[in-house]
């Protein structure tokens, strides 16, 4: 029997079975979680792969006696576990050579299973950075999740592309990756804490990303209200205010500060301080690069996203409109070298590439 629910298509035989109790509560769904209705053809989506599961949605569904969904897999837990033991093993690497050689085993299956095969979910990743990292209130990622998907799904791929350009850049601290990973998930979210929040303003940010300075036009050319021209403008600082209420949280809390420059640019007509790119570090410009690197769009995680996401919107990032006042130019040549350094060398013994051996003229 075939299926096509919400987009989704699949056959009745690639569906398992899934013990409700077995849902891992307090992660991110692996797999579009269905129920069959009994003599009938039709299925309803409960869960997409990619969704947080709360233990309330586990409790409803024992409560009722149902003790088993139905589940199609995209992310495999072999692949998922395979990354969380690699950060696991940063998290205990004690010297700079120990954490060359994680980074080298990390940047190498990155590259393998998401540059170069179309056959892997991004998903595996997001998972694992998630249930290793993420430290915020489960409120945090509710309120994502339930004022705007778009909002939601851009969070979790930013916050774990951090990781990754924590690594291409030379951050090799597990707990200061743990921290920037952290900064980058909050970085948007006064976009949906407050009830003045439109889906317009998420077109504004897009707006902006593709095109630097466009972002208020636009509201001003819709007639929105002052009060969202104002959350638009001053997010990152809203943001970086929310954030500080967890700092004792962050080893090195003076990291928190980044989220107030994600959208300033190299000439000082970013917002909302107006700032230039001399007084901007690298490690604040990788802030920056995450931003603009994810679209403002729904991603429905499938096989092969990996390319999409690593190789595709890098392209699509070097040809914005006016992206060179973006403070990211180092940052996108790090990124591309890296990933195609390694897939070029994928079956031989890879000379670990230092931060300072990239030379691009900013």
């Amino acid at each position: 029997m075939d299926y096509d629910v919400k987009g989704i298509r699949f056959k009745e035989d690639d569906l398992q079975t899934i013990s409700v109790s077995d849902l891992n509560a307090g992660s991110i769904s692996r797999s579009h979680i269905f129920f069959l209705l009994q003599g009938s053809s039709k299925a309803i989506l409960l869960l997409r792969a990619g969704d947080y599961i709360e233990q309330s949605f586990i409790n409803k569904y024992i409560e009722k006696g149902v003790m088993h969904l139905w589940q199609l897999e995209i992310a495999k837990l072999t692949d998922i576990n395979k990354y969380k033991d690699l950060l696991e093993k940063l998290s205990h690497s004690q010297n700079s050579g120990n954490q060359l050689e994680v980074k080298d085993q990390i940047l190498r299956a990155v590259t393998s299973d998401f540059y170069i095969s179309d056959e892997k979910t991004f998903l595996s990743f997001v998972i694992a950075c998630f249930d290793t990292f993420y430290l915020y209130p489960v409120h945090v990622i509710n309120q994502y999740q339930e004022v705007s998907m778009t909002l939601y799904s851009r969070a979790l791929l930013t916050s774990s592309v951090s990781v990754l350009a924590s690594l291409v850049n030379g951050y090799l601290d597990y707990y200061y990756m743990r921290d920037f990973y952290n900064v980058c998930f909050i970085m948007d979210y006064s976009l949906v804490e407050y009830s003045s929040y439109h889906f317009t303003t998420a077109m504004a940010c897009e707006a902006e990303r593709k095109e630097p300075g466009t972002g208020l036009l636009l509201l001003k050319q819709m007639n929105r209200s002052a009060g969202e021209e104002q959350l638009f403008l001053n997010h990152p600082i809203i943001s970086y205010e929310y954030a500080l209420e967890y700092q004792d949280q962050f080893k090195y809390p003076e990291i928190q500060n980044f989220i107030k420059f994600h959208h300033e640019k190299k000439d000082g007509s970013g917002f909302p301080e107006g700032l230039c790119y001399s007084v901007l570090s690298d490690a604040e410009t990788i802030l920056s690069f995450c931003d603009n690197l994810i679209p403002f769009s729904e991603h429905f995680f499938a096989c092969g996203d990996g390319q999409l996401i690593l190789k595709e919107y890098l392209k699509e990032l070097n040809f914005l409109k006016k992206g060179y006042l973006l403070p990211i130019t180092k940052i996108k040549s790090r990124w591309g070298f890296t990933f195609e350094h390694y897939s070029q060398n994928m079956n031989e013994t890879i000379e670990i590439v230092e931060m300072d051996e990239v030379v691009v003229n900013e």
